[in-house]
């Protein structure tokens, strides 16, 4: 491990701490997005003493999600946290390809880690496909990337 990514990783270990609770998304009866759903949930987590927050994983439907629907979702929630609490990002796609194109879409917002699930858990990709998978969405973004536990 470079010099770089090991004081990468132990900052990210000091920022997050605690409970790190993912946001579900706010959806209507009809299965569509809610605008400005997201805003509520998250003031009400943060000010129950979240330390950080977890936006558009597996919990939060992020596999889900259009594109259109992340984009909207994650610019939402990074508003309404305002900076308040560390922001993670969730990456839940059955691409690279895809994984990047939503990483684009995170362009200007200034998270602090992205939770990439391995494309896909459920095809149990080999160890050096998931490696080479998070090092490129790794590679000049936003630094490190997590892997979230998912026992199968």
């Amino acid at each position: 491990m470079s010099q770089q990514i090991a004081s990468q990783a132990k900052e990210l270990k000091a920022k997050l701490r605690g409970v790190l609770p993912p946001i579900t998304m706010p959806f209507n009866a009809e299965g569509e997005l809610v605008r400005g759903g997201l805003k509520e949930q998250i003031d009400f987590i943060i000010n129950s003493g979240a330390s950080a927050i977890v936006v558009g994983g597996s919990t939060g439907e992020g596999h889900t999600l259009s594109d259109e629907e992340f984009r909207q979702a994650m610019h939402e929630a990074y508003e309404a946290n305002n900076g308040r609490v560390p922001f993670v990002a969730g990456l839940i796609v059955n691409s690279t390809r895809q994984a990047i194109a939503r990483v684009k879409m995170l362009e200007g917002m200034k998270l602090d880690a992205l939770q990439v699930t391995p494309v896909h858990y459920l095809f149990k990709p080999d160890d050096d496909a998931t490696v080479r998978f998070m090092a490129l969405i790794s590679a000049g973004m936003y630094g490190l990337a997590l892997a979230p536990h998912l026992p199968v």
